[in-house]
């Protein structure tokens, strides 16, 4: 069963969950892959589907209609969504490989993937997506499994579509 809604466009509203690894070139052995894979179906039975999505470039993994803000990693202070903009179409155009950027708030060099972004949300090459997981938000048992499975720190990112 789905948890869907239709929208006033005719379009169906979609709950996603995201696993990436923290490292957003990161790509599992297929043991790992394999084992969270495992995982992630044991703790989202529901789902209606679960997939592996790779490729050979980075992509920025967002949070869909649940991105709110972004915020220095280093200050706290909310960022100019148009700064960032500018910062994404850089690194658009070298394919995510150099996320580098220095914030305008407090001048200090950081990383678009270690930005605090509200819902969370990063930059993989690799990553699980759980298409309609039909539950509520993951436990940290759960987190530190999945964690563990794949032999990596991971970021959980929900979207909504």
């Amino acid at each position: 069963h789905r948890e869907s809604t239709w929208t006033d466009s005719n379009t169906v509203s979609e709950n996603i969950l995201r696993i990436i690894p923290t490292e957003p070139g990161f790509q599992p052995s297929n043991d790992a892959a394999r084992d969270l894979l495992d995982r992630v179906r044991q703790i989202s039975p529901d789902a209606r589907e679960v997939e592996i999505v790779a490729s050979s470039d980075v992509t920025f993994v967002d949070a869909g209609a649940n991105f709110e803000t972004v915020s220095c990693s280093v200050c706290g202070v909310d960022l100019d969504l148009d700064w960032w903009s500018e910062q994404m179409s850089v690194a658009w155009d070298a394919r995510f490989e150099e996320l580098d950027v220095v914030t305008p708030c407090c001048n200090s060099a950081c990383s678009l993937n270690d930005l605090d972004y509200q819902w969370p949300q990063g930059f993989a090459r690799w990553f699980v997506t759980v298409h309609d997981p039909n539950r509520g938000p993951l436990d940290q048992s759960e987190v530190d499994s999945m964690r563990s499975a794949l032999g990596q720190e991971i970021r959980i990112i929900w979207a909504h579509l």
